[in-house]
């Protein structure tokens, strides 16, 4: 249809071709429609010559005659009138090159209506020319084709679309494109520069007009270049306007060249940071200097500086910047359909590229080659298709999509100036495709009216992002030595959903699980979001998103626990970004990573099962510090474990500040430093940071110790935080204080007589807890029952208020430990539980039980987890709340899972008559308290080989937990 609303729009012209008869008599008569063509005899029929063919029948403007159309010999010129039958093209032509015909352009061609080419059209070796169409369509085995990989071209090519059909564009293949089918092929080698794109080596201050660059180049004048930002996306906080006028990327035009050196004729805007960074023992330094590793594979590096780009080559594609382009958004694009067409980019130019708002026209767009409409199987990968040392400059839709397609490269490209998502991969169906060595600058998000993707919309308030250089939806595509910056949202966005959407939605494979293909040596920096995102997954054809996590597997199938493979990320640069690294992964191991500067935290969310950081260098402020830290995010922190399920060993940190007490919008106390603490509420103790070793801290506080919501400063129930975090952190390594003690919030529920206050060591004067010798253990787990028949609740969505007392031995209140009723909790509402230490005494009662109910009762049923009882000698006395108008049948102690029970290691209490023989016991006694509602037990080891086959630093060799069980 697309095709149809070509021809119909066409008011002067038919088709001036080099096909045989009855396709020119097709073309029509009538109507003195102007048309040329080539008789048996070499003359020329046209404007209203009447034709003597026998399909004409006399029809004025018919443009046959009775011996039909010769086809032209190969290697005919453009500017050849014998090419087109002795006469010159007219403006506005239609024109169709069949099958077996060569042209050579040699010229400027006319405004050509549209171009089909099923022969082969060639520009001549170094001539100046432009090819002007309407559109292009190569099709049949056709080729367009400019140079070769053997033999560049070296004159100056350009290529102009020009269709102004906006509504003809959203049917089918489109108008203002190339359109690349059945076999057809695009095949163009440009003479691209030596070197696409560097880094400045010296820095360039805003007014300046030369630039020193790390390497010679041989860049000439005239050339554009791109030169990025290396400050913070928006800083100072801005109008999105303002900052991409004055503090963004940029464009400029070279003057002149000499090796390194590039003159540009207008001034820099603002600040650009031009010099490597080394780590030292001491440090940041812009020399090297001594620096003793933890591990020989850590970076000692940071690289900030500004990259610049060459945006200029000799071969162009291009929409003319007119009315469509500048009203309405209308640029050129480049679209492949079908397997056995090809397109083979090297040393490219477009400019004025993409569609805003119509789906599917984009720049460069594989549609569908490895995948059907609706398939559900791959008809292969593609050979040979690439984009390679090309720029793309000025899109409003995209940069470069691979959709439905398998196989293709992408390598040593820039986009520039870019609406949405930049790098974009379709459908969660595209594999083994090569992204390496490519430089994405300045992505913006389209208006939401104009956006075709949900994902994409929404700029700095969506959590998930905007618009970003890299939106990847498979994990098994190779993606290498890329550069992100200047995104609106993320720099790379890696959204892997449970399943593939739109058009490959019925192809049956699980992208959430499947392995990673190599991802290593990226760079995202001056993004608006996250240098790096791998949460946020796709979840519908409308690009809404869920959180999800990336679980990958041996085989691709979901994810049980036994068949997890582990993805490695590695070598990654994030810098100077809102966020440094958010991830949501089942046992990723991210190494030799260097993140530096990043707004709030630099990793950050949720991982499980074995994830390793390691032998990277963390920076929480750099040497490139002219901006002063923005006011209005979160203070710097390193690494947010989430719960310790992130192994972190052999790092170094450099850098990190304690920001002391800091509460945003209610939510809790925010982290600093270089250990975040403020996610640790899954458990009452904390022993994971002995799977935190041999890091290595420079200048920088190992971590501020956050205060759970009801430790705040003017809490109140009414506030509906009601959530609790660790009492308690183990510190084997000697982080805070001397190795082995405990690290404590400063509660008189929690002090024992040997503890002490704990400075912050950067700065030297904030408070940051107590050190205690410890040991101590967690209480957590609850599980309470009532009524008849007994109605349980879920242990892990506990949401009753919890009251904890500890005493002394003449049960004088020695602190109080209070987490109100969780199912009314902004958050975090069944996060609730207590820690105890050795030889104290705790009684823990439900008194809002059930929630919401008139009448408030005792359970009469209650399980709990109790852990780190490990060592001889451990042992804590405890009260629980217990209905006295009953007798439990039973209570009873045994090792187990997290507040689980195995009944088969089972130690049964004997009820014994007063509480003093409980706690002079050796935890086999319990006593029952009717008239107090309580029931008393001491909780002391569980003997026996229960432990033995338990792995080092794993949870159940950590915590040990038992189960009590009252019932």
């Amino acid at each position: 249809m697309a095709d149809k609303n070509v021809q119909d729009n066409r008011s002067l012209h038919c088709f001036v071709s080099l096909l045989m008869t009855a396709a020119l008599a097709a073309c029509g008569g009538g109507g003195g429609g102007s048309t040329v063509s080539t008789n048996t005899t070499g003359s020329t029929a046209s404007g209203s010559t009447t034709g003597a063919g026998t399909t004409g029948g006399g029809t004025t403007g018919s443009g046959t005659t009775g011996g039909g159309i010769i086809p032209v010999s190969g290697g005919k010129m453009w500017s050849d009138p014998a090419t087109w039958g002795g006469t010159k093209l007219p403006a506005g032509a239609d024109v169709v090159i069949p099958a077996g015909v060569q042209i050579v352009i040699d010229e400027n061609t006319q405004a050509l209506g549209k171009l089909t080419i099923q022969g082969e059209l060639s520009f001549k070796p170094g001539i100046t020319a432009e090819l002007s169409a309407d559109i292009i369509k190569i099709e049949g085995g056709g080729a367009l084709r400019a140079g070769s990989a053997s033999s560049p071209f070296t004159g100056l090519a350009t290529i102009t679309l020009r269709s102004t059909d906006i509504a003809g564009s959203k049917i089918g293949m489109g108008t203002r494109g190339i359109l690349v089918t059945t076999g057809g092929k695009l095949e163009l080698y440009g003479k691209a520069p030596a070197v696409a794109w560097t880094k400045l080596n010296v820095h360039a201050n805003a007014g300046a007009t030369s630039l020193t660059l790390e390497k010679p180049v041989d860049w000439k004048a005239s050339d554009q270049i791109v030169l990025a930002p290396t400050e913070w996306y928006g800083t100072p906080w801005v109008t999105q306007a303002v900052h991409d006028a004055s503090t963004a990327s940029q464009k400029l035009n070279i003057s002149s060249v000499s090796g390194a050196t590039v003159n540009t004729s207008s001034a820099v805007n603002a600040f650009r940071w031009g010099q490597l960074q080394y780590v030292t023992d001491a440090g940041m330094s812009l020399t090297r200097g001594t620096f003793t590793k933890p591990h020989p594979n850590v970076p000692d590096t940071l690289d900030e500086r500004a990259e610049v780009g060459n945006l200029t080559r000799n071969i162009v594609i291009q929409a003319p910047d007119d009315a469509a382009w500048k009203n309405s958004g209308f640029g050129a694009h480049v679209m492949i359909m079908d397997r056995a067409s090809s397109l083979q980019m090297d040393g490219v130019e477009m400019r004025r590229m993409g569609q805003e708002g119509i789906l599917g026209r984009y720049p460069i767009h594989w549609h569908l080659l490895s995948y059907a409409d609706g398939a559900t199987t791959s008809s292969g990968d593609v050979v040979n298709h690439f984009v390679r040392n090309s720029t793309v400059a000025d899109s409003k839709h995209r940069c470069l999509v691979i959709h439905g397609t398998n196989g293709v490269t992408l390598k040593n490209n820039i986009c520039y100036n870019i609406k949405g998502h930049a790098i974009f991969l379709e459908d969660a169906v595209e594999q083994r495709n090569v992204i390496d060595g490519n430089l994405v600058m300045r992505v913006r998000s389209p208006i939401d009216s104009l956006s075709t993707t949900e994902h994409e919309k929404n700029g700095q308030t969506n959590f998930c992002g905007a618009a970003t250089a890299y939106w990847l939806t498979n994990p098994n595509n190779t993606v290498r030595n890329n550069v992100a910056v200047d995104a609106q949202g993320n720099g790379f966005w890696l959204s892997y959903p449970t399943k593939p959407v739109k058009q490959g939605k019925n192809v049956p494979i699980r992208p959430q699980n499947i392995a990673h293909a190599p991802f290593e040596n990226n760079s995202a920096r001056s993004n608006g979001n996250n240098g790096l995102m791998l949460e946020c997954a796709m979840k519908n054809d409308a690009g809404d998103l869920e959180l999800l996590s990336y679980s990958p597997t041996v085989d691709g199938s979901a994810f049980n626990y036994s068949n997890g493979v582990v993805p490695v990320l590695k070598g990654i640069t994030s810098a100077k970004n809102n966020g440094g690294y958010v991830n949501r992964v089942i046992q990723p191991s991210y190494e030799q990573w260097v993140s530096a500067d990043n707004l709030g935290r630099a990793f950050s969310g949720a991982v499980q099962y074995g994830s390793t950081l390691k032998h990277s260098l963390v920076i929480g402020t750099s040497l490139n510090n002219r901006q002063p830290y923005p006011n209005y995010t979160d203070p710097q922190l390193a690494v947010a474990s989430y719960h310790s399920q992130m192994d972190i060993k052999e790092n170094v940190f450099v850098n990190f500040k304690n920001a002391g007490n800091q509460v945003n919008d209610g939510s809790g106390d925010i982290a600093s430093g270089v250990f975040g603490t403020n996610d640790y509420y899954i458990r009452p103790l904390e022993k994971g940071f002995k799977r935190n070793a041999n890091n290595k801290l420079i200048a920088a506080d190992p971590g501020y110790r956050a205060l759970p919501p009801h430790m705040q400063s003017g809490y109140t129930a009414a506030t509906k935080n009601n959530w609790t975090l660790s009492g308690a952190i183990w510190d084997p390594e000697g982080y805070w204080d001397a190795p082995g003690r405990y690290w404590v919030l400063d509660s008189p529920f929690l002090k024992a007589a040997d503890c002490k206050p704990i400075a912050s060591k950067v700065p030297t004067n904030v408070a940051n807890g107590l050190s205690c010798a410890g040991p101590y253990y967690g209480v957590q787990g609850f599980q309470l029952g009532s009524g008849s028949p007994l109605v349980l609740t879920d242990q892990y969505s506990l949401y009753e208020t919890l009251a904890a007392t500890r005493l002394d031995a003449n049960d004088n209140v020695l602190g109080t430990w209070r987490i109100e009723r969780g199912d009314i909790s902004n958050m975090l509402g069944n996060m609730r539980h207590f820690t105890a230490m050795k030889g104290g005494i705790y009684t823990v009662r439900f008194p809002e039980y059930p929630n919401g109910a008139a009448t408030k009762l005792s359970p009469r049923w209650i399980n709990l987890g109790i852990e780190n009882m490990i060592a001889s000698g451990d042992s804590f006395v405890l009260g629980v709340q217990f209905d006295g108008a009953v007798t439990p049948s039973a209570v009873q102690l045994s090792p187990g899972g997290n507040g689980g029970f195995d009944a088969m290691h089972t130690r049964v209490m004997t009820a014994v008559a007063n509480r003093a023989l409980v706690v002079a016991g050796d935890g086999t006694k319990y006593w029952q308290d009717k008239a107090n509602n309580m029931i008393w037990v001491k909780i002391t080891p569980y003997v026996g080989n229960y432990w033995n086959g338990v792995i080092g630093n794993s949870d159940d060799d950590l915590y040990r937990v038992m189960a009590l069980r009252i019932q």
